[in-house]
């Protein structure tokens, strides 16, 4: 959308499902959790964001550091980095077996499930996000490459949500 000089905004569940019903009908069985906004950009030029808060790799990995890695993972890795999420709490863990790259999310306390559970529901969403984006930069830098749900290490504190296989 943007090399189209299509603005894009990602609205997490910051509004009711009643303040929603004006401007969209849902099915009774389906609720919202989260909106893309879109339209025309303002100026001709989207605005770049010089300095991303993003973490570094080395706190998306599981069991090895950066520099155990070959560079073609580490770019699939930053491009999973650079994926947006909400709240910008950046869920996403990975696990690198081989040309195996296992996406997990960090396990939510019971106190943020209970008291945050949108959060937890949104991290769902992120992990979604976070998939494509490793599915995209995979197929760009290894070629072919499939998201499926195989066996896996299970990780403490670590709920796993898919994996990618070159």
């Amino acid at each position: 959308l943007t090399s189209m000089n299509i603005g894009t905004c990602w609205i997490g569940k910051g509004f009711s499902d009643r303040e929603l019903e004006s401007y969209v009908d849902l099915p009774s069985d389906q609720t919202c959790r989260a909106l893309i906004a879109f339209g025309p950009l303002s100026n001709s030029e989207p605005e770049v964001i010089a300095d991303p808060k993003r973490k570094e790799p080395r706190e998306f990995l599981v069991d090895s550091k950066p520099d155990e890695l070959n560079g073609s993972t580490l770019k699939i890795i930053d491009a999973l980095r650079r994926a947006p999420s909400s709240i910008n709490s950046q869920p996403w863990r990975v696990l690198a077996c081989d040309e195996d790259l296992h996406l997990y999310i960090k396990s939510r306390t019971f106190l943020t499930r209970k008291f945050l559970e949108d959060l937890s529901n949104m991290n769902r969403i992120d992990a979604g996000i976070g998939l494509s984006h490793l599915k995209v930069a995979g197929e760009h830098l290894w070629g072919k490459v499939e998201i499926e749900e195989v066996d896996h290490p299970s990780k403490k504190d670590l709920e796993y949500i898919a994996t990618m296989v070159k």
